[in-house]
Formats: C-alpha cells, structure tokens, sequence
C-alpha cells in the first residue's frame, strides 16, 4: 500500500506537501478494502437474482448501457481521491464480473 501511496502523491504537484496521518491513511485503507470487497460479490447477487426469477439475462443485456453507466458512477463516487486510476481499477472488473455473470446466468437457466 506505502508504494501505490507515494505513486499517487506523484499527481499532487510541487507546491503541495504530501503528509499523511495514520487516521487518513486506515480511513482510505478500510474504503479501498470495503470497495473491491463488494466488487466481488457482484456475480453472486446477479446470479441469485436471476435464479430467483428478480432478473433474467435478456433483461440484463437489455438494460447493459444503463448499468454501465452506474457502475462507472458508483465507481467514482465510493473510491476516495481525484485520481482517474483508483475508479478505473474498481469499474473494470465489475463490469468484468457483471458480464461475466449474465453469461453464467444464461448457463444456469438453461438447464
């Protein structure tokens, strides 16, 4: 964590003075830990909310750009700071996930 710490304190500039305390630093650890975690769980809700008939994947494909768009939003707001690298590490791999589940979901309904 020290070394991504010190990559994006490389974007404060030169008249900025990068000096952390141990509040901020376990506040922006615990948010990161949080975020990624509940990333992760995305397959498993969209899954379960199609084997129990709440979503089905034509419904997904159907509304795909407008869960895009969410996902890129809650992307930026639940990830601290202004750089464009933390949200993009965050939104790739959800909509990965959210993907990757409407094909599983198409799997599992078909049987």
């Amino acid at each position: 964590m020290p070394i991504g710490l010190n990559f994006l304190a490389t974007f404060l500039g030169d008249s900025a003075v990068y000096l952390p305390d141990i509040n901020s630093y376990l506040s922006f650890l615990l948010l990161l830990i949080v975020a990624f975690g509940i990333t992760f769980e995305l397959p498993v809700v969209v899954i379960l909310l199609g084997v129990l008939g709440i979503v089905s994947s034509k419904l997904l494909r159907r509304k795909r750009k407008f869960i895009w768009v969410g996902i890129i939003v809650a992307a930026l707001i639940v990830t601290p700071g202004a750089d464009p690298y933390t949200p993009t590490a965050l939104f790739i791999p959800l909509i990965i996930f959210f993907e990757s589940s409407i094909l599983i979901l198409d799997k599992a309904l078909k049987r």
